[in-house]
């Protein structure tokens, strides 16, 4: 969603929240959501996952996604490397373009451990929120923000 300019339309409304809290995890264009839960899902149940532990795999998923979007500070030592906590998708979701391209990961790091895109700076980042468009605070905006972006002021 970040490397394509179609992708980052699809992304940027959810990035273009300025401060993190439960609401900010819902706050995503639902082309974006249908991508990442059939990149995610689709991937296990190719993989021929059990129900229940689907079942139990979508309840972490959400509920972790509740939470790395709040705004808490917390450091959870080896768990700030294994998964997506608050303290490491903050980063993902700073206005610093060299940490935002980082923490891709919405419910593990592993990946991010993998591919060398893992950052966790010593101290917490306090901004959030790209704010490379300034999308208008309605919901129909949101909807329409990937086919009309380019009207947008840019403010970078």
């Amino acid at each position: 969603m970040h490397a394509t300019s179609l992708g980052w339309k699809i992304h940027v409304v959810h990035h273009s929240t300025e401060k993190m809290n439960f609401w900010a995890s819902s706050r995503t264009h639902p082309i974006n959501s249908l991508i990442v839960y059939a990149t995610e899902v689709g991937v296990l149940l190719l993989l021929g996952i059990n129900a229940d532990i689907l079942a139990l795999w979508t309840i972490f998923m959400s509920v972790n996604g509740f939470l790395s979007h709040c705004n808490i500070d917390l450091r959870l030592g080896i768990f700030n490397r294994i998964f997506s906590t608050a303290d490491v998708h903050r980063v993902h979701h700073s206005p610093n373009w060299a940490y935002s391209n980082s923490n891709f990961g919405n419910t593990t790091c592993i990946w991010d451990q993998i591919l060398g895109t893992y950052q966790l700076p010593l101290e917490p980042i306090r901004e959030q929120g790209i704010q490379m468009h300034k999308i208008p605070e309605n919901y129909l905006d949101h909807i329409k923000a990937p086919f009309i972006l380019d009207k947008y002021k840019k403010t970078s």
